[in-house]
């Protein structure tokens, strides 16, 4: 379903990319000479990268034209904040005239001594479940974003010093000081970058819906808390899209501002933008999603890990009252995937999650493996250290039986002219979205295997109401009721068959 991008610049000859011919540091180690030579196919933007993360998009400046045959530039790197105590790397990749192709990037490794700094601590955690109005509202993205905030910092404290350890904890929850609007989350990421160094980590998690506009807007788009509507077209719209996304090139550059070199983005998103209520369907994540994502660990420095469900329906299709992407990342830190049982190594989590997900996930439709996107030649680190006592904080949700829609007719003509079944579902689902401190979980679809079903008829005599029904698995009975009630305090009766469940469920 995806607009098809342009592919007018392969219809004919290729040229290639300028070749870098020396790259030579001078005024110890303060500049870097980079000497360029038209190979055919033009002077096109050269991107530098220190450490990791794109540090000019476009080092040429004004010196060098797109056709001229050779030339040089120089780069400032005195007193750069990317710059480490140690071996630095510097990457230089060079684009032909049309930007249509890239070197694979040429490097030069050099040695910078600077005064030593005790690491600090980065830690945002995003969740956005009441969004304006009801058509894009979750049932766990806030809860989600809560949890995870509390496993990570428990173990940075310990790893960074609680000192260290700043948390940012940004949700739609009334506790929450801090609401996931744009702005807030643009201010947020400009006070960390105000204030962090090369040697510091850098924790971003998102919980939410995102979207995928295709064609020309190839992106992707996390929805901040005033986003209202699930329909991508509404987006296109600049001033729409500008109040009320937060864009992957945005990300980018806000990313780019802050000096910590080691950045993991954690996503637990729907992100197709179209809500769609069929179980069944099974779709992956867009190619435009999986482009965006590439460019921004690449321009970066990230460690990214994606759980993107295709719709609502099955992001919130959790047995544990938590998105699976969230449940998995929680149990590896609980114990499941830890470095020698204490240390929270990034990649050894982001690994676990992507084997666990979909083990979890079998027969959830539109849930995917979760892709992961790691810079070239990084190596891993730790984000925390957790102990036995620690572990057994981390806010695991353990599974809980699954309910979904229940049918009740009246008996004499198999109507359900009260709505009963619909009052019930309301009932199951007040219940349901507690997240984590549930005791149920209801989907809103009429069939699911090994699910559990309320099923009954009723009949009504002046103002009395008889109702019979069961619960149901997999079309066997699992339990009978008889309840009665008032047909003019029908909500009571309702109250009742609410009670049984939470006696069945205990």
């Amino acid at each position: 379903g995806e607009q098809l991008r342009s592919v007018s610049s392969i219809d004919k000859e290729m040229k290639l990319w300028p070749e870098v011919t020396d790259l030579t540091f001078r005024e110890s180690y303060e500049k870097l000479t980079v000497s360029l030579k038209n190979q055919g196919g033009g002077i096109g933007k050269v991107q530098v990268f220190l450490n990791g993360k794109e540090m000019i998009s476009d080092a040429r400046g004004t010196s060098i034209k797109p056709d001229q045959g050779d030339g040089n530039f120089d780069i400032n790197l005195k007193d750069h904040p990317w710059l480490i105590n140690g071996e630095n790397r510097i990457v230089v990749v060079t684009w032909n005239g049309d930007g249509t192709l890239s070197s694979p990037g040429d490097e030069a490794d050099f040695l910078y001594e600077k005064s030593d700094q005790t690491p600090s601590a980065y830690i945002v955690s995003i969740g956005v479940a009441d969004y304006q109005g009801d058509k894009l509202d979750l049932k766990y993205a806030a809860k989600d974003a809560t949890d995870f905030m509390k496993a990570v910092s428990l173990g940075a404290g310990h790893l960074f010093g609680k000192d260290r350890t700043e948390e940012y904890l940004i949700t739609t929850d009334a506790s929450s000081k801090l609401k996931p609007t744009r702005d807030n989350i643009l201010k947020t990421f400009s006070d960390i970058a105000s204030k962090a160094n090369a040697e510091d980590v850098l924790v971003v998690y998102l919980a939410g819906h995102g979207m995928n506009l295709g064609g020309e807007e190839s992106d992707l788009y996390y929805l901040t808390q005033e986003a209202f509507s699930p329909n991508p077209e509404v987006y296109k719209d600049a001033s729409v899209r500008n109040s009320t996304t937060i864009s992957g090139n945005e990300l980018v550059e806000v990313l780019k501002k802050i000096a910590a070199l080691k950045q993991v983005l954690i996503i637990d998103a729907c992100a197709s933008g179209k809500l769609v209520d069929n179980l069944a369907e099974k779709r992956d994540i867009s190619g435009s999603i999986i482009r965006s994502l590439e460019r921004m660990k690449d321009r970066t420095g990230l460690h990214i890990i994606t759980g993107s469900a295709a719709d609502a329906v099955s992001y919130e299709a959790s047995k544990y009252g938590q998105g699976l992407l969230t449940y998995s990342l929680l149990a590896g830190m609980r114990g499941l995937a830890l470095k020698d049982n204490r240390s929270v190594d990034i990649v050894l989590l982001m690994q676990h999650a992507r084997e666990m997900v979909p083990k979890l996930a079998e027969g959830i439709g539109g849930i995917q493996e979760p892709r992961i996107f790691s810079p070239k030649g990084s190596e891993s680190f730790d984000i925390g250290v957790l102990d036995e006592k620690d572990k057994a904080l981390i806010p695991l949700a353990q599974e809980k039986p699954v309910f979904i829609n229940s049918v009740f007719l009246n008996a004499d003509d198999l109507v359900d002219d009260l709505s009963l079944a619909e009052k019930i579902d309301d009932g199951l689902e007040a219940l349901s979205v507690a997240g984590v401190n549930s005791k149920l979980i209801f989907w809103d679809v009429k069939s699911y295997p090994g699910a559990l079903k309320l099923s009954g008829t009723y009949t009504v005599k002046g103002n009395k109401v008889e109702l019979n029904w069961k619960i149901i698995k997999d079309k066997t009975t699992v339990k009978s009721f008889n309840r009665s009630g008032e047909l003019s305090k029908l909500e009571a009766l309702v109250t009742a068959v609410i009670e049984d469940v939470k006696g069945f469920v205990k």
